[in-house]
């Protein structure tokens, strides 16, 4: 499924990231060995819930710069994985994110949901995005649109086929 977002805030996002003192870590990250101060994974099968993994056994200097693909409740959206987080101007509002236009409540309050499922899966998650990722995304934008093809099993940077506006 192709998704299309709004290339000036993706890369607003970036350079949040690239830019941040630190990052925070993807709920997959909490648990893979590659990111933890102990060089042990950690387990889901029969973790007590108050032995959960939490984001102080991270190295945060083995976390990258890059973003979020999240699917949830909001739709399909990047965000930056930069700490603090870059927030919306207007308080109480939340982190800027690139809203995917196929998935998106507000605007397609009948297909979102469906339109995340195919695209992402039917379960919340996200995806962390590398900034090299990111940045072949944005090289490949046309008319202020990046895309991205999204199944629940991958993420592939792709040229928009032909114009799309944001603002329909």
């Amino acid at each position: 499924m192709r998704l299309h977002f709004h290339a000036p805030t993706v890369r607003q996002l970036l350079e949040h990231s690239l830019a941040a003192p630190t990052r925070a870590a993807t709920f997959n990250q909490l648990f893979d060995a590659r990111y933890r101060k102990s060089p042990h994974e950690v387990s889901v099968a029969g973790l007590a819930p108050d032995a959960w993994p939490i984001e102080a056994a991270i190295d945060q200097s083995k976390l990258a710069p890059g973003l979020w693909l999240v699917g949830d409740a909001a739709g399909v959206y990047l965000m930056s994985n930069g700490k603090p987080g870059l927030m919306n101007a207007l308080p109480g509002s939340g982190n800027v994110i690139a809203q995917a236009k196929e998935a998106d409540p507000s605007r397609n309050p009948d297909t979102w949901l469906e339109i995340k499922r195919f695209a992402f899966g039917a379960d919340d998650d996200v995806i962390f995005l590398d900034a090299g990722f990111i940045q072949n995304l944005l090289q490949l934008a046309s008319d202020g649109v990046v895309c991205i093809d999204s199944s629940p099993d991958e993420a592939e940077a792709v040229r928009p086929l032909m114009r799309q506006l944001l603002s329909d």
